[in-house]
């Protein structure tokens, strides 16, 4: 657990300087990171020869890909969503310390 917030700790924080430095939208980032995820995983599918494993396992149960084909789209519009309140908040947090500015200069 440690290890994965501390992954996820340094991702945001380059993905945030991407953004600030390259105006990289957040979009384009969130595909690209998934692109890099597919491809690792593919490459280590082949290498461990797991995939095989995994073909065999949807052959004897095919009903396994509706419901990874769901999880998928569930994980996406996830991924859409959290990014969009992410982007409000920080909107919000942006407009709130602006008015504050403007009514309480002294703070």
């Amino acid at each position: 657990m440690l290890v994965s917030l501390t992954c996820d700790g340094l991702t945001g924080a380059v993905q945030e300087r991407m953004k600030s430095e390259s105006q990289t939208k957040s979009g384009h980032m969130m595909r690209a990171m998934n692109k890099w995820s597919i491809g690792f995983l593919g490459i280590a599918l082949v290498a461990t020869g797991e995939i095989w494993t995994f073909a065999a396992f949807v052959q004897r149960h095919p009903s396994v890909l509706g419901q990874l084909v769901t999880f998928s789209i569930c994980s996406a519009l996830g991924q859409v969503s959290s990014n969009s309140h992410v982007v409000i908040r920080n909107l919000c947090n942006t407009e709130m310390s602006t008015a504050l500015d403007a009514h309480f200069p002294f703070l």
